[in-house]
C-alpha cells in the first residue's frame, strides 16, 4: 500500500513538472529549434524573401559564399575584431580586477564606475560613441585639435574603423568581465598567498603561480563567452557604421552584418542561411578548441 502511494505521489510530481515545462519547451522549440532546422534546410535552397518559390540547389549556396569576396572580407574583419576585443579586453579586465581587489578604500565606487557601461544598452552606447567619433564635430577630434593634431576619420577611414569599434566594445564589456574576475579573486583563500610569501614569492610570482592557476575555470568561461559574443556582434556595427557599410572594400563588414544584408536587404535567404550555418560551425569549432585546451 505504501509503495502504491509513493508511486502515485511520484507520478503526480512528474505530471506537475512536465506540465510546467511544456509551455517553456514549446516556446523554445518555436523560437530556437524550428528556426535552426529551417535555416539548415534553407541553406540548400534558392529563395527570394519576397517570393514564395523555394528551389533545391544543393551545395550551390555554399559554393557561392566561398567564392564571394564580401564573405572573405567579413570573415577577416570578424577574426580581427575578435582578436582585438578578446586579446586586449580580457587582460585589461583582469588587470583592473586585481587593482580593485587590492584597493581598501572606495572599492564599491570603483566597481560601480567600471560596471556602469555594462547596464547601458548597446544601441545607446553605440550612438554616443558614434557622436564622439564624428570626423567633423566629435569629442575625440576636438581633443586632438587642442594639441594641434589633425582630425581623424574614426569611422570612415578603413584602417581606423574596426579599431574604433573595438575600443568601444572593450570599454562596454570591461566592467562585466572585471566583475566576474573579482568573484574568482575573492574566492581564493588567503592562505595560498601566505604560503607563497613564506616561500619568498614576490608579487608577480604570486600572481603567476597562485592567482592565474586558481582563476583558470573563470578565465575559460570569460574567454568562451567573450569570443562567442564578439563573433556574433552586430548592433554596434549597424548603429555606428550602417551608412558606411556599402563603402568600397567593406571596411567594417562582419559576418553577422553580412548575413543581415544578404537576407533582409538583398533578399537572398539561401546564401544568408548558408553563411549562418558556417558561422555556427565556426563558433562551435572555436568553443571545442577552448575546452580541449582547458583540459590540458
Amino acid at each position: 500500500m505504501a509503495v502504491n502511494k509513493m508511486t502515485k505521489h511520484r507520478l503526480n510530481q512528474y505530471i506537475f513538472i512536465y506540465s510546467v515545462l511544456a509551455p517553456i519547451l514549446f516556446l523554445f522549440g518555436v523560437i530556437r529549434i524550428f528556426p535552426m532546422i529551417n535555416t539548415v534546410i534553407l541553406s540548400f535552397q534558392s529563395w527570394n524573401l519576397i517570393r514564395p518559390d523555394k528551389i533545391f540547389v544543393g551545395l550551390l549556396n555554399y559554393e557561392q559564399i566561398f567564392s564571394d569576396p564580401m564573405f572573405l572580407e567579413s570573415t577577416k574583419n570578424t577574426v580581427g575584431f575578435v582578436i582585438l576585443v578578446v586579446g586586449i579586453g580580457i587582460p585589461l579586465a583582469l588587470f583592473f580586477a586585481n587593482l580593485v581587489q587590492e584597493s581598501k578604500k572606495l572599492r564599491g565606487f570603483y566597481e560601480s564606475v567600471f560596471f556602469f557601461p555594462t547596464i547601458a544598452t548597446m544601441v545607446s552606447v553605440s550612438l554616443v560613441w558614434k557622436w564622439m567619433y564624428d570626423a567633423s564635430y566629435g569629442f575625440f577630434n576636438y581633443l586632438l585639435s587642442l594639441v594641434g593634431i589633425a582630425k581623424i576619420g574614426w569611422l570612415t577611414t578603413p584602417d581606423m574603423a574596426l579599431i574604433s569599434i573595438s575600443i568601444m566594445t572593450i570599454w562596454k564589456t570591461l566592467g562585466y568581465n572585471m566583475m566576474i574576475f573579482l568573484v574568482g579573486l575573492r574566492a581564493i583563500d588567503i592562505s595560498y598567498y601566505e604560503a607563497a610569501e613564506i616561500d619568498g614569492a614576490n608579487r608577480w610570482q604570486k600572481f603567476r603561480f597562485v592567482t592565474l592557476p586558481l582563476l583558470k575555470p573563470i578565465t575559460l568561461f570569460i574567454f568562451v563567452m567573450s569570443i562567442l559574443n564578439t563573433m556574433m556582434s552586430f548592433t554596434q556595427f549597424y548603429a555606428m557604421t550602417s551608412d558606411n557599410q556599402g563603402s568600397p572594400g567593406a571596411m567594417v563588414s562582419v559576418l553577422v552584418y553580412d548575413i543581415y544584408q544578404r537576407a533582409f536587404v538583398f533578399h537572398n535567404m539561401g546564401p544568408a542561411s548558408a553563411e549562418a550555418i558556417l558561422l555556427f560551425i565556426g563558433v562551435l569549432f572555436v568553443t571545442i578548441i577552448q575546452f580541449r585546451i582547458a583540459k590540458d
